[in-house]
């Protein structure tokens, strides 16, 4: 009989299994300490159950980490209802279950501002490394910056998910969506540098591994997302930007978007579904506060 972890995970796109699975473990480790999301035994989880998991996870990760709380939590939840589905559960356990609120909250971005002369040293550093694993670097982080997507989204990719002519890059993202996101053209150069060096060994995952010496992957075996956090980390330590991390590309997407466009616009680049979530990326609001406070006689005149 199929487990609800695997029900679960069957119905994500391949490119987030890893990160649910990993809550699933974790979730399972608090709540039944020695298992892991596969030997866990999801149908015992009640409403008591999921209670002491939102108080662990809450100690676990305090303050404003509430947006990891709720992940787990909800991670717990969609398992319980496949076990449901599975017929494992009753109708009234999972209701119970799933009454125990979300933690509440808004938080500031993490992410610091990264200034305009840190990107220029970035990009000029990649550039500059012509080896083959420095092409593929250069190509992937230009893409990440110039168009906005995810990093789940880019490690996601096929080869022909992206197009130099019209410049646009096809996606996976959240929830089996699919869409199109332009990118800007500075980008170009980079991906075609790429792209000549890749293309030549068929299809399959357009930024394969690279491993010692320049050789490209014969198994053509692509990068993960643990592999591009990787590649990144290198790339950020030689530039000075260890504490950077890569959805500060993202959000400074959204930024400079929004300099010049819309936020109707702004979202439908970043896959976003509420607006309120783009609104989150944007600084020009402070920008403004400051401003506005920065015209005050103050108090001395």
């Amino acid at each position: 009989m199929m487990s609800p972890t695997s029900a679960y995970l069957a119905s994500l796109a391949e490119n987030t299994r890893p990160c649910v699975r990993g809550r699933l473990d974790r979730v399972a480790a608090l709540l039944w300490p020695g298992s892991d999301a596969s030997s866990a035994p999801w149908d015992q989880l009640d409403y008591a159950g999921m209670t002491r998991l939102r108080a662990a996870l809450v100690e676990r990760y305090p303050g404003v980490q509430f947006q990891t709380v709720n992940l787990h939590l909800q991670a717990a939840k969609s398992c319980l209802r496949h076990a449901w589905l599975l017929g494992m559960v009753s109708r009234d356990q999972l209701d119970r279950a799933q009454a125990v609120e979300r933690v509440r909250g808004e938080a500031l971005p993490r992410a610091r501002r990264v200034e305009p002369d840190e990107w220029k040293m970035l990009f000029a550093q990649l550039r500059a490394d012509t080896s083959p694993k420095g092409v593929r670097d250069n190509a992937l982080f230009s893409l990440i910056r110039a168009s906005g997507i995810r990093r789940a989204e880019a490690a996601g990719l096929q080869l022909g998910d992206v197009d130099v002519r019209r410049m646009v890059v096809r996606v996976l993202g959240k929830g089996n969506r699919q869409r199109e996101s332009a990118i800007a053209g500075w980008a170009g150069p980079a991906l075609v540098a790429w792209l000549k060096l890749r293309a030549p060994r068929g299809q399959g995952p357009l930024f394969l591994l690279v491993h010692h010496g320049g050789t490209l992957d014969k198994n053509m075996r692509g990068l993960t997302v643990t592999g591009l956090h990787q590649a990144w980390k290198g790339r950020a330590e030689a530039a000075g930007m260890e504490d950077v991390g890569l959805h500060s590309f993202r959000r400074a997407l959204a930024t400079e978007l929004l300099d010049v466009s819309d936020l109707v616009t702004t979202a439908r680049q970043l896959g976003h579904q509420q607006i309120q979530t783009t609104m989150r990326y944007c600084e020009q609001g402070l920008r403004e506060q400051s401003r506005a406070v920065d015209r005050l006689a103050g108090p001395l005149g």
